[in-house]
């Protein structure tokens, strides 16, 4: 990576964004995330129509510095945990230098362990829908608080990083193309969103039943290899009703199954042909963006499908990660 010494070439020719980081300017950042989650949801409406209203359904607790209450719809900054979890801005982002073919993964909230030790496996869809002030929002309090968190982190990484390109990571909420956008606005890093994309239930029935023989491999005994595809199938009617037919790993609650699947994105066909004849990723800086990172299967996915490509460097940046 190339450090850069100053933020001159970012804050030239009046860059709003990059000016708003530098000047903590919390109402310009919180509502550029705002209107563009809002304007990808609107952009999107068909994807959204079965799965809008959904509701957090497993977990009380992000441990990640950040509290939900699930009676009120608010979340806080919580930095009562620390031996938990990195909130402390100097220790921010959190670089993770192993977890993932040796590529750098940066966190702005670094998810830790409970006080038992156990991994915390959340999602990030409280947060997302904070943003938009719908049905969850931030608490008054501690909106400042938290949007600064963010601000102070990303002003450190911009300082020391430089990225050619945005690769988005998929994701429902729209928050992964915000966050790219506003990348891209800060300092120019061209963004590629239609790499990647989800499979469908069908595609993923099809890949782990019939090409990975999946369930043959990992359940030989035929009563839970019967068991198991029965179950898989219930995951898939449930994604089906309620996330309009997108595969969604965490609708798999057996952990054992969960655990070994490996695939849960795809490239783009008419994307491959694009990236083969521009050469747009070849020896060039990419960045990853992701919201969340818990199990590592998507960012897995991501890294081997630009890694085929041939670039400089790969760096992952996550607003959330497990430790």
């Amino acid at each position: 990576m190339k450090n850069i010494k100053s933020f001159e070439n970012f804050t030239k020719d009046n860059n709003k964004v990059m000016n708003a980081i530098l000047n903590n300017d919390v109402d310009f950042i919180f509502n550029f995330f705002k209107n563009g989650i809002i304007k990808y949801e609107k952009e999107n409406e068909e994807s959204f129509q079965e799965c809008r209203n959904k509701g957090i359904n497993y977990f009380d607790k992000i441990n990640e510095g950040l509290v939900i209450d699930k009676i009120k719809h608010l979340i806080y900054l919580d930095d009562s945990n620390d031996n938990e979890v990195i909130t402390d801005v100097s220790k921010l982002p959190v670089c993770d230098k192993t977890s993932i073919d040796g590529v750098d993964i940066y966190s702005i909230f670094k998810r830790g362990r409970d006080k038992n030790g156990n991994k915390s496996f959340t999602d990030g869809n409280a947060f997302n829908k904070a943003f938009k002030e719908e049905v969850w929002r931030f608490a008054d309090e501690e909106k400042e608080k938290i949007i600064t968190r963010i601000i102070q982190v990303l002003k450190k990484y911009l300082l020391s990083h430089r990225h050619d390109i945005c690769v988005v990571v998929p994701s429902t909420s729209g928050f992964n193309d915000t966050f790219a956008q506003l990348i891209h606005d800060a300092c120019g890093a061209e963004i590629v969103d239609k790499m990647l994309v989800k499979l469908t239930t069908q595609e993923a029935y099809e890949l782990y039943d019939e090409k990975l023989d999946f369930f043959h491999r990992y359940y030989p005994k035929i009563k839970d290899r019967e068991n198991a595809i029965k179950n898989f199938e219930i995951y898939l009617n449930r994604m089906d009703e309620e996330k309009n037919g997108m595969f969604c790993i965490h609708y798999i609650d057996d952990i054992e199954m969960r655990n070994n699947m490996e695939y849960v994105l795809k490239m783009d066909n008419t994307y491959k042909t694009i990236l083969a004849n521009e050469n747009k990723l070849y020896e060039k800086d990419v960045l990853i963006i992701d919201d969340l990172m818990s199990r590592g299967t998507s960012i897995k996915n991501a890294i081997k499908y630009v890694k085929e490509y041939s670039p400089k460097s790969i760096t992952v940046l996550t607003l959330m990660s497990k430790n």
